[in-house]
């Protein structure tokens, strides 16, 4: 037993002082991370005036049970105010609330064309407060359909009609198969209707195919601080900066019911403009609107567009 003595005398000291513990708890206090405003990081262009704000809870793997208890969500004009902890754009305050996902500001009031800055703090289950996250930021569209025109947008198309020639039928025969092919004899009937359907559509064709358009526009900048391009199109486009292609897309505006909603993207630019002279240009080809027609539809000026527009 005195051999024991020594030895556990000598391991009490080894005991964990208060002080570190404390240091514990301290970096067990809840942090969000991955803020998204509609499920987007730093979305450029968000076209709802009362957009929705989602974080997660940053997990602590020395603690068990981790919950968030409250919150508080700060949106400013300038990241410097988020460091003050101050939000002179809304201010949610300290709300007991369990909910992180599409969490609603109301009362938040968005002007169109404007970034802001967010951030957003946690209290967990001991109540005990974290610090607010590293700010972040998204950036609001257009919002009101009326602004497009008081702008001065306007839907172009190309000036020139390209008659259809010899690219146009190779394209026919290519999306359209033989419907009337390898159909069995005893339904001819069937068979009958396919190539009265195939033949339909190819009149159809001669006369409504038109081939891409290309478009341009010049204009002059100089100590551009920021710039955004607002854009859209029927059918699909692909735009151009000074000969750089703008955004990673190729199939852009997404598909939509046409004649009720049109999707438009935004891009900053501001890096692609230089001072003096500079050029967009845009290809624009049919896309959805203007491709080959339905079952039950015909080609009339009153339900299709004569060519693409942007």
């Amino acid at each position: 037993m005195k051999h024991i003595l020594p030895l556990l005398a000598a391991l009490l000291p080894l005991a964990i002082p208060s002080g570190i513990l404390a240091a514990a708890d301290t970096k067990a206090a809840p942090q969000a991370i991955d803020l998204t405003v509609e499920y987007a990081r730093q979305p450029l262009g968000i076209d709802s005036a009362h957009p929705r704000f989602s974080w997660k809870m940053k997990p602590v793997t020395t603690v068990r049970g981790q919950r968030q208890t409250a919150y508080r969500l700060l949106v400013a004009s300038s990241p410097g105010l988020l460091k003050e902890g101050r939000g002179d754009v809304w201010d949610s305050g300290k709300i007991p609330s369990s909910e992180s996902v599409l969490v609603d500001a109301p009362g938040l009031l968005l002007s169109p064309k404007t970034r802001y800055y967010w951030t957003v703090k946690l209290w967990d289950g001991k109540d005990q407060e974290g610090s607010f996250a590293a700010p972040t930021w998204f950036e609001t569209g257009i919002l009101d359909s009326a602004k497009w025109f008081e702008d001065g947008a306007k839907w172009i198309e190309s000036p020139i009609s390209v008659e259809n020639g010899p690219e146009v039928e190779h394209w026919t025969n290519y999306v359209i198969t033989p419907l009337g092919k390898n159909v069995p004899a005893d339904q001819s009937s069937r068979a009958d209707a396919y190539k009265a359907a195939e033949t339909h559509y190819r009149e159809l064709l001669s006369k409504n195919v038109w081939c891409g358009s290309l478009m341009r526009r010049e204009f002059d900048a100089s100590s551009i601080v920021s710039a955004r391009l607002y854009i859209t199109g029927l059918g699909y486009y692909r735009a151009y900066l000074n000969g750089k292609k703008i955004g990673g897309r190729d199939l852009a505006p997404s598909d939509s019911y046409f004649f009720g909603n049109v999707y438009y993207q935004a891009y900053d630019v501001t890096e692609l403009i230089r001072d003096g002279r500079n050029s967009l240009g845009v290809e624009l080809v049919n896309g959805r609107l203007r491709s080959w027609c339905l079952w039950d539809y015909e080609w009339d000026s009153e339900t299709f567009y004569e060519r693409p527009v942007l």
